[in-house]
């Protein structure tokens, strides 16, 4: 068996396929499965972006549709930017405020499950717009919402006028998302799939997936891979993938009724 798998490798030198054909998008997936298309990310966008600019009455199921929008677009734009899997964890932060360098630790398991990405400007941004709004949600209904949304993290409401704030989960997602039917890990394979048909180094890219076994992280003590290669990916790629979309970092009407 492993005789027959070492001749395939050696006698069958065929460049694999990528995994997305740009000339063949039909309806909301291309190429690998799950994988969606630049158009379906695009009117999801449109539709969220919409939905944010009806500004909301002053009560609170209004500014509650107003949030649960709001933070399923930033998950849009800093989850393709991060490859961010389906985790309902804490799982962002921030290493400076003065560098694009965070590290996710989205298992919640051991040390070899966190990863260390440099993100665009545009999910930077976009965090901080997130922070700010979150915390004009907690000023806003403090005596209302039976807990405070913490920084960086994903919380939608159960219910609109609730008050009650959950994880954003997969049944979240696909509850805003519905029309869409993209599964939260699916920006992943979005992101993956681009980004090699841009021209992104291979091994970058998985380096920047988390697609390693344990002891041989990107970072670790023998690891030869250099920390400007991921500032190249965000520069080069990641960034004008998210202007592609026209996904841009924008801030929430709530930060302007807080102040």
């Amino acid at each position: 068996m492993y005789k027959e798998s070492a001749e395939s490798i050696v006698f069958n030198r065929q460049p694999k396929p990528l995994s997305v054909s740009v000339e063949d998008h039909k309806g909301a997936y291309c190429g690998a499965r799950f994988c969606p298309t630049g158009e379906a990310i695009k009117a999801l966008a449109k539709q969220l972006v919409a939905a944010m600019t009806r500004k909301p009455a002053n009560h609170h199921a209004a500014h509650t549709r107003y949030h649960n929008a709001y933070t399923i677009y930033a998950y849009l734009l800093i989850g393709i930017a991060g490859a961010l899997r389906g985790y309902q964890s804490s799982r962002i932060h921030r290493h400076e405020d003065s560098t694009s360098w965070v590290h996710l630790n989205e298992k919640m398991r051991t040390a070899s499950d966190r990863r260390v990405l440099c993100l665009p400007q545009q999910a930077l941004q976009q965090l901080d717009y997130l922070n700010h709004h979150n915390s004009s949600m907690n000023t806003l209904y403090h005596h209302f919402f039976a807990q405070e949304v913490e920084e960086n993290c994903f919380y939608t409401t159960s219910q609109p006028g609730t008050g009650v704030f959950v994880p954003l989960s997969h049944k979240v997602w696909r509850t805003h998302t519905l029309d869409f039917g993209l599964p939260m890990n699916s920006l992943r394979h979005f992101t993956r799939t681009h980004l090699i048909e841009r021209g992104a180094d291979p091994e970058i890219v998985d380096a920047y997936m988390g697609h390693w076994a344990p002891g041989c992280a990107p970072f670790d003590p023998f690891s030869s891979l250099h920390p400007v290669a991921f500032e190249h990916l965000a520069d080069d790629h990641l960034g004008p993938l998210l202007e592609e979309l026209g996904l841009h970092a924008r801030k929430s009407h709530l930060i302007r009724e807080v102040h």
